[in-house]
């Protein structure tokens, strides 16, 4: 009888959870499925501390981390998410008025 594939929880979106597995296994770190259970373990740790799940594992995937942790601002600038906090806002074409 063929071994059951680990599966993660719902609430982690397969797109990241794949990413993440793939980038470990190209750093030469395969995951276990109990080292898979001690992720979901961590990630549900966070998710309960208002951190985005999916968020640290694109960061982890970004930064070839073996682990996820709480999600830091230079990640969130980097992709977007936020405005960098050494910046002005952004200018709105509003800010113009008419020519």
């Amino acid at each position: 009888m063929p071994a059951k594939r680990f599966k993660p929880p719902e609430w982690i979106e397969q797109e990241h959870w794949q990413a993440f597995i793939e980038m470990r296994r190209k750093i030469k770190k395969p995951m276990t499925d109990r080292a898979k259970g001690m992720l979901v373990t961590c990630l549900d740790n966070l998710r309960n501390r208002g951190v985005d799940p999916n968020l640290s594992l694109q960061q982890s995937v970004y930064h070839n981390w073996q682990s996820c942790y709480p999600v830091k601002r230079d990640f969130m600038e980097a992709m977007g998410l936020v405005e960098p906090a050494n910046l002005p806002p952004a200018i709105s074409n509003d800010d113009y008025g008419e020519y």
